[in-house]
């Protein structure tokens, strides 16, 4: 059933037909109660519709694989699970921002590109998304493994997850380095030299900004928080 059809069989429903509006805008003799009456009556038949519009409201996240003239393609890219959803993008009605730490920007249709992160709201009509509201945004990736590998001349780590998948973390200044004490059980900063192959290692990567030139599974380190291997003994 289509969102028009759903809304004008609630107004049925309801009782809130706009027959009686229309009849006393056409003779225009309506008294000021009348008027009062008409006011009324358009406010309750525009809070139900902006009632049943909120809970047709859908949200869906995901990378930008196509950009064309009024419509984006984004992916969930989730492997053989993976959805495309088309968001239609209305230049009057869709409002568009950027996700810049704890605050947001609105921008333009022309600055979004194939690879941002969205987040959409809006209405699923015939398998595309009626966009309202597009946020760009970074998709981080979370994970915990082991160490295998050290590089001390280029800064790289090489982990493997408890799923068996491998990656390398590439450490920048920018990277916050913290390690577990296992003496005080306290976290505490660290330097790329204190970790050592065997460590366990949580980190945080953003899948969005990967880093420049950077092959698959490869990331520049956001976050990391090792815990020494002896600890793991303990």
């Amino acid at each position: 059933m289509k969102i028009s059809e759903k809304i004008f069989i609630s107004l049925m429903c309801t009782g809130l037909l706009i027959t009686p509006v229309l009849a006393l805008e056409a003779t225009g003799s309506a008294t000021p109660a009348e008027e009062k009456g008409v006011k009324q009556l358009r406010e309750k038949i525009a809070s139900k519709v902006e009632e049943m519009r909120k809970k047709d409201q859908r949200a869906y996240g995901g990378l930008i694989t196509k950009i064309e003239d009024s419509t984006v393609v984004i992916s969930n890219n989730q492997g053989a699970d993976e959805k495309k959803y088309t968001i239609k993008i209305d230049d009057t009605l869709t409002t568009i921002y950027r996700i810049l730490g704890t605050t947001k920007k609105e921008i333009k249709k022309s600055d979004l590109k194939v690879g941002d992160y969205l987040i959409v709201t809006g209405l699923m009509l015939n398998d595309n998304l009626e966009a309202n509201e597009v946020y760009i945004d970074e998709q981080f990736l979370v994970k915990t493994a082991k160490i295998t590998e050290i590089s001390k001349s280029d800064y790289y780590l090489k982990v493997i997850t408890y799923d068996k998948d491998e990656y390398i973390l590439d450490i920048q200044s920018s990277t916050r380095q913290f390690m577990l004490n296992t003496k005080t059980k306290e976290i505490e900063r660290a330097g790329f030299s204190s970790i050592k192959e065997g460590d366990s290692i949580h980190f945080v990567v953003s899948k969005t900004n990967p880093g420049e030139g950077k092959e698959k599974n490869r990331y520049d380190a956001v976050r990391v928080l090792v815990i020494p291997q002896e600890f793991s003994a303990q």
